[in-house]
């Protein structure tokens, strides 16, 4: 989880760097640049990170995007619950909701954190097939960090172990 918020500029770190595309490390971007940096990525918080006291619908417009209704069946989910609040939801439903506000800005690449942590083993199936579908469909590359070996079977192209700060093994 740390090294996510490293690679999408939410945490700092003290050594080694981060390289993306014509950027040899991200460590030294300016705020100006970080800001276009940090939005070719989506996030899923392994919580979700919805606001409770906004709506399903203003949770989504914080990705300044009209296509919003859109996105709600790209993961499953009827627009019906766009006036519902998140606290009123279940953690699946939360998920899907995050996910959809990850994908919606069409990012280059989507950092998953836990995406089925707290999950029952059928929903998580679920969320998995859908990372898999949105990934495939939209071409977006994933950086994903999980505790559950099924999610790692079910949607990976590429695993790395990381153990003490260096991959273990790949």
């Amino acid at each position: 989880s740390v090294l996510t918020k490293c690679i999408d500029g939410l945490a700092d770190y003290e050594s080694g760097t981060i390289s993306y595309e014509e950027i040899e490390n991200v460590k030294n971007l300016s705020t100006s640049k970080k800001n276009g940096y940090m939005g070719k990525f989506g996030i899923l918080f392994q919580n979700a990170a919805l606001f409770d006291s906004l709506t399903v619908e203003e949770n989504l417009r914080f990705s300044n995007k009209n296509n919003f209704k859109k996105i709600l069946s790209e993961v499953g989910l009827p627009r019906s619950l766009l006036k519902e609040y998140p606290n009123n939801l279940s953690l699946g439903v939360q998920k899907r909701i995050g996910l959809a506000r990850a994908i919606l800005k069409d990012p280059e690449i989507l950092i998953l954190d836990e995406p089925t942590t707290g999950l029952d083993p059928i929903i998580s199936k679920q969320i998995n097939f859908l990372i898999k579908k949105l990934v495939n469909e939209k071409k977006i590359t994933t950086v994903t960090v999980t505790h559950d070996m099924q999610s790692v079977y079910e949607f990976s192209d590429y695993t790395a172990f990381i153990e003490n700060g260096s991959i273990s093994w790949y």
